[in-house]
């Protein structure tokens, strides 16, 4: 049996030339079209005035001339039944072209997310366009209220012309789209921003404010377990040193050593607490043939507790490797072990009938900052030296030069 598309295909090939009325009948009968009875008007008159067949594309472009523009659901159940009647050999395109020039709301608005989803620009604000406002007639004008500069610039630079021609080809006389922006629109736009924006705040805000008290607690919780933490005894942090280590002099240390072993008095001490709350030591140490800066990080609130214990005052056994220090571009120990030791101070042995005192100082013949004269300094001691019973006073001045005044 002969397919009602084919049929169509064999009267055009066979040159049966029907008028153009007839043939556009009998198009409608090869598609089974019914109408509904609002539409029984709609299609009188209705002639096929071209058909272009194109073969590269396999595509029929059918140019139809109406009395006035379909209604909407008409258009679509029309273009529909052609394109699945045509579908085992082509795909199929409408140009309509109505008798009547008018133009109404209605048709405007119904055709419009349909004919910007079909006048071929491809962009991400199309999907908008669809959601958005429809034309309206306003003194026979065709305007669009866009919500936006953004959008305005789009449709007046890409889209308005396709939207003009797709209307067209659906039977609309041609018309041009007045574009205006949507001041209400975008003033509702920039209140929901500012609403969303104060509400975002307000998330942050509150977010900050549970983190830092979260973090507060965190502390908190960390001070009390670090107050069960009690340190007995010297310092040790890290492992213990053996007595029989070679003990390096600060001073025979010129350059970068992978591990060595420092002995010497703590005479100044910082601990910096880190953004990851770990702590950071730094003590400066001295054997008085140089001084070197020792750093080290704790590793848990024990170290921490040992830090603290660790003073000022204090001799330490130090261990770690020495490198050059980023910040103090100068070398610096980092400690493995740190080890508190005792540590004898000088004692002053003579008899008690012979005690002295020795004073180190600097005069106007030195070449430090100095004042008085090596006259100045011996009569001073001599004043001393009256108030000590048999009492001996060293005064050293430009560091070979001495004078012993005896009282």
């Amino acid at each position: 049996m002969t397919s009602p598309v084919l049929l169509f295909l064999i009267e055009r090939g066979q040159n049966l030339e029907p008028n153009k009325q007839e043939l556009f009948l009998r198009l409608l009968e090869q598609i089974k079209w019914q109408h509904l009875p609002e539409e029984q008007e709609l299609f009188t008159g209705a002639a096929i005035d071209k058909v272009e067949v194109h073969t590269a594309s396999k595509r029929w472009e059918f140019v139809i001339s109406l009395k006035q523009v379909l209604p909407f659901t008409t258009f679509l159940r029309f273009n529909h039944a052609l394109a699945n009647a045509f579908e085992p050999i082509a795909q199929t395109t409408l140009n309509l072209k109505a008798q009547e020039k008018t133009l109404n709301d209605r048709d405007l608005g119904d055709y419009w997310a349909y004919v910007v989803s079909t006048c071929g620009v491809n962009s991400p604000l199309i999907q908008e366009l669809c959601q958005g406002k429809v034309p309206y007639l306003d003194d026979n004008r065709v305007m669009l209220l866009a919500e936006n500069e953004i959008i305005k610039n789009f449709l007046t630079t890409q889209a308005l012309g396709p939207i003009e021609r797709t209307y067209h080809r659906y039977g609309f006389p041609k018309f041009t789209i007045n574009t205006l922006i949507d001041e209400s629109k975008s003033q509702a736009k920039i209140d929901e921003y500012k609403e969303q924006k104060a509400r975002s705040d307000a998330q942050l805000a509150q977010q900050a404010v549970e983190a830092i008290q979260k973090q507060n607690e965190k502390r908190q919780q960390k001070a009390k377990e670090k107050e069960t933490v009690t340190v007995d005894g010297p310092v040790q942090l890290g492992k213990k040193i053996a007595d029989d280590a070679e003990i390096r002099q600060m001073a025979t240390i010129t350059e970068e050593e992978r591990s060595v072993v420092v002995q010497g008095y703590i005479f100044d001490k910082e601990v910096r607490t880190l953004r990851s709350e770990r702590k950071l030591l730094i003590i400066k140490v001295t054997d008085y043939s140089s001084s070197m800066v020792i750093k080290k990080f704790s590793r848990n609130e024990e170290d921490e507790a040992m830090f603290d214990a660790l003073a000022v005052g204090k001799w330490v056994k130090i261990r770690g490797s020495v490198q050059e220090d980023t910040y103090m571009r100068d070398l610096a120990m980092n400690a493995y072990d740190i080890v508190e030791v005792a540590h004898e101070g000088r004692k002053d042995t003579a008899p008690k009938d012979h005690k002295r005192a020795e004073l180190h100082v600097h005069s106007n013949m030195s070449m430090m900052d100095a004042t008085n004269s090596i006259s100045d300094y011996v009569k001073q001691a001599a004043t001393w030296a009256k108030k000590r019973s048999r009492s001996l006073i060293i005064v050293r001045y430009k560091l070979s030069q001495k004078r012993i005044v005896r009282g």
